[in-house]
């Protein structure tokens, strides 16, 4: 490749979104003359049909002695609830599609112009 070529460079995560310091993890990592040329993609699914993916997905799973994320007998209602009941911390659930609170971290940090929602 020429020098002056770009590299591109791809991560996906489901999970830097929502993880408490990520965005500012990320941008004291990234040299400064690269901070301008990172473009970030966000895609979002439908918070409730999101849980349900999540809780069929915990339900599909052999049990693992020690692991209380998985649903322990509950129905999906019971698992709804119980989000409710943690809502604010950093657990999946419905907190996990809460966007807007979770943008509100990654805005400040980068510039609007390089993350498409």
């Amino acid at each position: 490749l020429p020098q002056d070529a770009y590299q591109r460079y791809v991560d996906a995560s489901p999970t830097y979104l929502h993880s408490p310091g990520a965005a500012a993890r990320l941008n004291a990592s990234i040299p400064p003359s690269l901070k301008p040329e990172l473009r970030f993609i966000v895609i979002l699914r439908e918070p409730v049909a999101r849980q349900l993916s999540w809780f069929n997905h915990l339900v599909g799973q052999r049990p693992v002695p020690g692991n209380d994320t998985k649903t322990s007998g509950r129905d999906f209602e019971q698992e709804v609830q119980l989000s409710l009941e943690r809502r604010g911390e950093n657990w999946g659930g419905l907190e996990s599609g809460r966007y807007a609170r979770q943008l509100e971290e990654w805005l400040p940090v980068f510039f609007p112009r390089q993350i498409l929602v």
